[in-house]
């Protein structure tokens, strides 16, 4: 099991989990709105740092990581917008269930 942590521009969260929902991980936690920085810059929701990002984090098997980050790749390889999204798999030492 790991965590896998993405996060991208704010507008392509309903993507987002409609990709996680194809790999059944409907059980996630979601910071929507945030402000961040990527290689655009900052992004603040204001008006001199216009847009937000997004963080999703959810438990990923091991037998899903690997289609999943391939479908993340082609999403990020789809359109320059896209490339801002970054997607880490953090090893889990213990869970309580």
């Amino acid at each position: 099991m790991k965590l896998l942590q993405l996060s991208f521009r704010f507008e392509y969260r309903e993507t987002m989990e409609n990709i996680l929902d194809g790999y059944q991980l409907t059980d996630y936690i979601c910071y929507p709105m945030i402000e961040g920085k990527d290689s655009d810059g900052k992004l603040q929701g204001s008006k001199v740092h216009p847009g937000n990002m997004t963080v999703i984090q959810a438990q990923v098997s091991e037998e899903q990581i690997d289609s999943l980050l391939d479908e993340l790749k082609e999403f990020k390889q789809a359109k320059p917008s896209h490339e801002h999204l970054q997607a880490l798999l953090i090893p889990l030492e213990r869970r309580l269930s």
